[in-house]
């Protein structure tokens, strides 16, 4: 849905929001019940440093080493290093935001 010239809401971006709205509430019911190890005050914050350093850069990372070295190559990517943060360019991958997220848990 086109908002501005500039801006549009996309699936994708509302599938992350929704995501991220019943992790936090799924994760506090589960801290609550002492389930987890997270306090239950602290789950707010888990959320907002997951989704951030887990599923973006973890999903941007993994575009950026799965689709666009193996298509343009390492070069390309080291002479136009601002490339990585242009998400507008490409996009983010599934499996990178996994496996970013998992990384990001177990140092957490």
């Amino acid at each position: 849905m086109e908002i501005t010239d500039t801006f549009a809401l996309r699936w994708y971006g509302l599938a992350y929001l929704a995501g991220f709205i019943v992790g936090y509430f799924g994760l506090k019911w589960l801290a609550r019940k002492g389930l987890w190890v997270v306090q239950p005050e602290k789950v707010a914050d888990f959320v907002a440093y997951a989704a951030i350093f887990g599923v973006f850069l973890g999903g941007r990372l993994g575009y950026v080493l799965l689709y666009m070295i193996p298509e343009n190559g390492v070069g390309y990517v080291w002479d136009h290093p601002l490339v990585i943060l242009q998400v507008w360019k490409g996009g983010m991958s599934s499996h990178g935001g996994i496996v970013g997220l998992t990384i990001f848990t177990y140092f957490y």
